[in-house]
């Protein structure tokens, strides 16, 4: 039992690393946000969303993670990040 304690304090720091680092994502998008709002630029942009898609699905592959598991879970990014640009409009 003692390894599967250690291995679930480990997913314990790691799972509060992802949500620090995911705050601080969510920051620069609100800053985003707000600049896009002062230059008049629609919050959604096709174009950066695939680059971004694309670029993530393929960086999580060399990793060993699946295309399913990074379209899921960056699609769930893009849909609050959205949600924050656009409280900016």
């Amino acid at each position: 039992m003692d390894d599967l304690k250690k291995h679930r304090e480990q997913i314990d720091l790691i799972d509060r690393a992802i949500i620090d680092l995911l705050a601080q994502r969510m920051s620069h998008v609100k800053s985003i946000g707000m600049i896009k709002k002062g230059q008049d630029i629609a919050p959604f942009d096709d174009n950066r969303w695939q680059e971004v898609l694309h670029d993530r699905i393929e960086f999580g592959k060399q990793h060993g993670l699946s295309m399913r598991m990074i379209k899921d879970i960056w699609n769930s990014i893009h849909e609050h990040a959205l949600e924050i640009e656009k409280s900016h409009e």
